[in-house]
C-alpha cells in the first residue's frame, strides 16, 4: 500500500502506525506459516559473512515452521467462542435478524463475523469495525429518489471489517465533554478492472471518516473516498481522484453524529488506536524456535556426511612421463585405492556434532518460552513439573488476561449491533445485544480426575449431586444440565443410597 509522510496526503501514515508497521508484517508472516516464512527468510534468518549463497539458499528452507502461534491464536479465538454467542434481541428482531444474517452482504452470518473481528483484534491488539448504510438509489440524472418502499427496500446496514493496519491516520478530540473519534483514514485494496483476460487490476482506496459541522451547526459524519491515480515524481505528491463521498444517515434521514465503527481493544489500550499485541511474545519465541530448528536440521544433514580429506600428492597415472604428464585420480568406492606419494594420507573426517546439543537446548528453551508467552498449552506434560497450586496459579491469570481481551472484543462487537440498530431506527435500549464466553474455569476434567470422583461417590464421600455440578464445570455436561431433575430420576430407579444425596433431616451431617 502505498502511503506518505506528507500530512497534507489523503494517504498520510502516522509515526506511530509506521513504526508498528514492521511488528505487525512479522506476525502475519510467522501466522502464514512456513510458504510465507521460506520467501522472506533473508529477513528472518541470518546469513554468515562468508556463506556461500547457495549453501544458504538451502539452509534457509530445510525445516518447515512450527504452527504454534496459529495454534495458541486459534486456542485463543476457540475458547472466546467454544460456546456459541448468546444474543438478546430486546425488540429488534424482526427488523435485524434477516440484516444479520447478511451481515456484509456477501452472505456472511453476524456469528462467522464476530469471531473474524475477534480474531483480528486478539493478534494485532485492535480490529475495526465500520458499519455502513447502502446508498439510496438514483435516477439517470443523478439525482436521489424519494423515499418509499419500492426505492427503499434494498437499503440497508452493512459491516465491513478492517485491520489494524488499514488504519493509517486518525484524529480524536473532545466532543460535548467525551474523547471521540472524529476522522479515520482507512487503507483499502479493491479489485476493480481486468488486467488481460484473467488477473484483476488493484486498485488503491482510501476512506476517510470525519465528523464535521453541518449546516444545521451540528455534528455529523461524513465520508469520502480516493482512489490513488499516480505518484507524481516531479513534484513528489500523490494523485488521486474522488470515488464516492457523503453523509452517514440512517433509514429516517437522520444524520450521524458520530463515526459509525466500534474498535475493539484486545491488547492493553495504550492510547485511541494503540494498544500491545497481546501474542508479541509467543510470535518472538516462535520465530526463534524456527531460527533454532533450521540451525539443527542443516547441521544434522552436514553430521550425516563425511569429507574425504587427503595430505599430501596422488602419485602419477599410468604412463605417466616427463613428456606425457598424467595426474593421478581420485576414485571413491568398493576396491578402490587412493595412491599418494611418499609421506601422503588420507582419511574421511567428519563434523563433530557438538553444537547440536546446544541447538537442541535452544529449540526446547524457546518452546516453552512460546507456551509461557501464549496460553499454555503447547508443552506436553508440563503439569507435572509443577504442583496443582502452581498450575491453577498459572491458568487463572492466563484465563483471566483472555478473559479481559474477550471483554473489549465483546464491547465492540454490541457497540456494531448498536450502530446497525441506529440505521434501521431503533434506539439503543431496543438494540441486540450479544454475549460471548468470557468467563474461563481453569478446572478441566480430565479422565484421571473423573474416575477418582466417580469412585469417591461410591465411597459415600461425593454426593451425586455434586459430582455431576464438577462434570458441568469440566467441560464434560452441557451448562444447561439439569442435576436436580437427574439426581431424582436415579432416585426413582432405586439406586444404592450412597449415591443420592440424602433427604435433609437435624441430624444429617454435612458433606
Amino acid at each position: 500500500m502505498k502511503t506518505s509522510t506528507d500530512p497534507t496526503q489523503p494517504n498520510y501514515i502516522r509515526p506511530e502506525v509506521a513504526e508498528m508497521l514492521p511488528m505487525l508484517t512479522t506476525f502475519d508472516d510467522v501466522l502464514c506459516g512456513t510458504p510465507r516464512i521460506h520467501a522472506r527468510a533473508a529477513t528472518y534468518l541470518r546469513k554468515w559473512k562468508h556463506e556461500d549463497p547457495d549453501v544458504y539458499a538451502i539452509r534457509s528452507v530445510c525445516e518447515p515452521v512450527f504452527e504454534g502461534l496459529s495454534r495458541t491464536l486459534g486456542a485463543a479465538v476457540g475458547m472466546l467462542f467454544t460456546k456459541p454467542p448468546v444474543m438478546e434481541w430486546n425488540s429488534s428482531e424482526s427488523a435485524l435478524a434477516a440484516i444479520l444474517d447478511n451481515a456484509d452482504m456477501a452472505g456472511t452470518k453476524y456469528t462467522v463475523l464476530a469471531k473474524r473481528y475477534a480474531e483480528l483484534a486478539m493478534g494485532h491488539g485492535l480490529a475495526i469495525g465500520l458499519v455502513d448504510y447502502t446508498p439510496r438509489p438514483r435516477d439517470a440524472q443523478g439525482k436521489e429518489l424519494e423515499s418509499n418502499a419500492a426505492n427503499d427496500q434494498d437499503m440497508r446496514p452493512k459491516w465491513s471489517l478492517y485491520a489494524r493496519a488499514s488504519a493509517i491516520c486518525w484524529n480524536d478530540e473532545a466532543v460535548n465533554n467525551h474523547q471521540k473519534l472524529t476522522q479515520l483514514t482507512l487503507a483499502e485494496e479493491a479489485r476493480v478492472v481486468k488486467a488481460g483476460e484473467f488477473g484483476p487490476s488493484i486498485a488503491q482506496r482510501f476512506r476517510d471518516l470525519r465528523l464535521m459541522i453541518g449546516t444545521d451547526g451540528k455534528m455529523q459524519a461524513m465520508y469520502i473516498v480516493r482512489e490513488l491515480v499516480q505518484s507524481n515524481v516531479a513534484s513528489g505528491k500523490d494523485e488521486f481522484r474522488v470515488i464516492e463521498s457523503g453523509a452517514f444517515r440512517n433509514r429516517n434521514g437522520k444524520a450521524a453524529d458520530f463515526l459509525p465503527v466500534a474498535i475493539a481493544y484486545a491488547g492493553r489500550k495504550l492510547g485511541t488506536m494503540q494498544s500491545t499485541l497481546p501474542f508479541a511474545g509467543t510470535c518472538f519465541a516462535n520465530l526463534s524456535y524456527w531460527r533454532y530448528a533450521t540451525n539443527l536440521t542443516f547441521n544434522r544433514e552436514v553430521c550425516g556426511f563425511e569429507q574425504m580429506t587427503i595430505v599430501g600428492d596422488l602419485q602419477p597415472g599410468p604412463g605417466h612421463t616427463a613428456a606425457k604428464p598424467v595426474a593421478g585420480q581420485i576414485q571413491i568406492g568398493p576396491l578402490k585405492a587412493l595412491h599418494l606419494k611418499m609421506g601422503g594420507s588420507a582419511a574421511w573426517i567428519g563434523p563433530s556434532g557438538k553444537g547440536l546439543e546446544q541447538l537442541e537446548r535452544g529449540k526446547h528453551e524457546k518452546m516453552v518460552e512460546m507456551d509461557q508467552q501464549g496460553l499454555g498449552f503447547l508443552v506436553p506434560g508440563k503439569s507435572a513439573q509443577m504442583s496443582a497450586t502452581e498450575a491453577a496459579i498459572d491458568n487463572h491469570g492466563k484465563l483471566a488476561t483472555l478473559g479481559t481481551a474477550g471483554v473489549g472484543i465483546n464491547d465492540g462487537l454490541n457497540l456494531l449491533l448498536e450502530i446497525t440498530a441506529w440505521y434501521e431506527g431503533i434506539e439503543k435500549v431496543d438494540a441486540p445485544v450479544m454475549t460471548i464466553n468470557t468467563k474461563f474455569d481453569a478446572r478441566v476434567l480430565d479422565a484421571t480426575s473423573a474416575g477418582a470422583f466417580s469412585a469417591m461417590v461410591r465411597d459415600n464421600t461425593l454426593t451425586l449431586a455434586t459430582f455431576l455440578q464438577l462434570l458441568i464445570d469440566g467441560g464434560v455436561l452441557p451448562e444447561g444440565f439439569n442435576v436436580g431433575r437427574e439426581v431424582e430420576a436415579l432416585a426413582l430407579n432405586a439406586p444404592p443410597l450412597s449415591l443420592v444425596d440424602p433427604a435433609p433431616s437435624v441430624a444429617a451431617t454435612p458433606r
